[in-house]
């Protein structure tokens, strides 16, 4: 699935960068316009790898994920309660 995820993309941008090369006025302008996708490309990159790195040295999402982790364990230890289907409502008498 990835694969042909990333072939569709490849198609797309081929298809893209033939129009920009023909459309443009001139090559100057293609060039241009290549660098500053590049620009915003590696600008994306670079706030990923940042966020990526604060999340896995953060003390308080390990603290989350490690409680998180206990509270499934003591709920999956709860007994037949703790399954996702509601118990039965209670019976009422008939009306006379």
């Amino acid at each position: 699935m990835r694969r042909n995820t990333l072939l569709v993309d490849a198609g797309i941008a081929l298809v893209l960068a033939i129009l920009v090369i023909v459309i443009a006025p001139g090559l100057a302008v293609v060039g241009l316009l290549a660098l500053l996708v590049l620009i915003v490309c590696a600008v994306s990159f670079w706030i990923d790898r940042r966020r990526r790195r604060r999340r896995r040295n953060n003390p308080v999402s390990d603290l989350r994920r490690s409680r998180r982790a206990e509270s499934r364990s003591a709920r999956a230890g709860a007994g037949p309660r703790s399954s996702s289907r509601r118990p039965p409502p209670p019976r009422r008498a008939p009306r006379r």
